[in-house]
Order: C-alpha cells, then sequence, then structure tokens
C-alpha cells in the first residue's frame, strides 16, 4: 500500500519561483495504487474533493481528534498552512480515475517560513476545500520541505515511512481501469457548532412550514 509522493526543485530559472512538489497515489513505476475512498467506502468522483499538502503546528494527536472534536476541527482549519494550490481527485496521467490523483504544486520554502525543515502533510477531503469538507484523511510524510535549491528530489511512500493521522485504511478499493488495490478511508470529522446549529434550525424550521 503506497502514497507516493515525488518531490522536485527544476534547475536555474525555475529554482527561481520555488520548489516544485508532484503528489500522487501511485509508485514511480505506475505498478501499486493506494486509491483514498470516502468515509463510506465510495469512490470519490473523478474531478471530485479536494486534496493539498502543507503544515500545521498542531500535533498528530490533536489532529488525531477532528472526529470527536470541534474545536480540534476548528484548530486545524485554521493552522492549515497550504503549500502552492490544492487539486482534485483523478486527472490525467491516473486514467481520470476516481479515488486516485496526481498533480504538481510549486511555492517557495526559502528563506523563513512554516514549510522549510517541517514534514509534508497531505490532506484529502470530500469537499471543495478543507473547510467544506465534511470528511478528511490525512497523512504526514516522512520527509521534510527543503530550502529552495539548485536540483532537489526524493520520493517518500507508506510503506518506507509515513504516519496516518486521520482516517483509516481500506482493503480491496476496485477501481474502473486500475485494478483493486489497497488503500486509505477518509473519517467523519465533527463539525463547527455554528454548523450544525444552522442545520438544526433548518429542520426544525422546515417542521414547522409542514405543521
Amino acid at each position: 500500500m503506497k502514497v507516493a509522493v515525488f518531490l522536485s526543485s527544476l534547475l536555474a530559472v525555475a529554482s527561481l519561483n520555488g520548489a516544485t512538489i508532484t503528489v500522487a497515489t501511485q509508485d514511480v513505476g505506475l505498478t501499486s495504487f493506494s486509491p483514498v475512498v470516502d468515509a463510506s467506502s465510495a469512490l470519490v468522483p473523478d474531478g471530485g474533493g479536494y486534496v493539498a499538502i502543507g503544515v500545521t503546528t498542531l500535533s498528530n494527536a490533536q489532529i488525531g481528534n477532528i472526529g470527536s472534536d470541534a474545536g480540534a476541527l476548528a484548530a486545524f482549519q485554521s493552522d492549515f498552512n497550504q503549500f502552492g494550490a490544492s487539486s482534485t481527485f483523478g486527472g490525467d496521467g491516473i486514467f481520470n480515475e476516481p479515488s486516485l490523483f496526481n498533480f504538481s504544486t510549486s511555492a517557495s520554502t526559502a528563506g523563513v517560513n512554516p514549510f522549510s525543515g517541517n514534514p509534508i502533510l497531505l490532506v484529502a477531503g470530500n469537499g471543495a476545500d478543507l473547510n467544506s469538507s465534511t470528511e478528511l484523511f490525512v497523512y504526514e510524510l516522512a520527509i521534510n520541505y527543503e530550502t529552495d535549491a539548485p536540483l532537489f528530489a526524493a520520493t517518500v511512500t507508506t510503506n518506507d515511512a509515513g504516519t496516518l493521522v486521520f482516517g483509516g485504511t481500506q482493503d480491496g478499493i476496485a477501481l474502473p481501469q486500475a485494478g483493486t488495490h489497497d488503500g486509505f478511508r477518509m473519517g467523519a470529522v465533527v463539525p463547527e457548532p455554528s454548523v450544525a446549529l444552522l442545520g438544526a434550525l433548518g429542520f426544525f424550521g422546515l417542521l414547522r412550514r409542514r405543521r
């Protein structure tokens, strides 16, 4: 079971724009995939969901509480510092398959910033972004962001090292084209009290109208 993250800084001019990190759900040889399904074990549609990498000052134990503590979720949403642009599931090079992702994102890791020297945190959700996702998968990769350099390349897989911070594992995920693979499952998170309250008020308002 592998979640591969390939990192590279381009030479010369490209390096001036910062590090480029490619994130994927397969190994370099495209022989082993690690899909990520939602909390009900259903495939995340191609073009749906949210995938990003970043950093946080919160501990893994604190993040692990987002499924039972609305305060922990709010803290994570506020503290997570995203690296570059996010992406969706599917995409070129992965057969546009659901529950897989493959994207590259760039940002600077030079100087004093929250990235350099800190571990890469991979976050996937069922919403359009972190705050709108009601289910999340959080995985700490066993490699740190490094200061921009003329050449920086590395490969990390969960078989080598890594920590599943939130979510679970899922065996036998059947993909439309890429076969059946073991992977990961998102976990449901506790919404902030305001969101839950609005939902309750809407429900009771609907009951009053029907009466």
